[in-house]
């Protein structure tokens, strides 16, 4: 999935291939927006499916970028992380180098490294 986050106007927009060979934006609702307990911005991304979600958290000079994505095993997850220059508007695509575990220490580190 691509997004695109807004961070001065904390909005999140999806941003999807559409027929015509461009894309498709269309913002997530205001409805679906939640707090982190560290201090991050959340959106639920399915109102049916509150294991489906997005979060960034922006420091002095970086975005941290989570995105916890359900398998078609309704139990399973799988978890992205990217990490970004500070900046007013970011567009994020995952890809599976950016899919991350949990260690043995509770950490989460990156599943494909390099």
């Amino acid at each position: 999935m691509k997004f695109q986050f807004n961070h001065s106007e904390n909005k999140l927009t999806l941003i999807t291939p559409n027929n015509w060979g461009g894309e498709t934006h269309q913002e997530i609702p205001a409805s679906q927006f939640f707090l982190t307990n560290w201090g991050g911005s959340g959106w639920q991304l399915d109102p049916n499916n509150s294991a489906h979600w997005i979060t960034f958290t922006v420091f002095a000079k970086q975005i941290n970028c989570f995105y916890k994505q359900p398998t078609s095993t309704e139990q399973q997850f799988i978890y992205y992380k990217k990490t970004f220059p500070k900046a007013e508007i970011i567009t994020v695509e995952f890809t599976p180098t950016d899919e991350v575990i949990k260690d043995e220490k509770g950490h989460w580190v990156f599943k494909n490294k390099p």
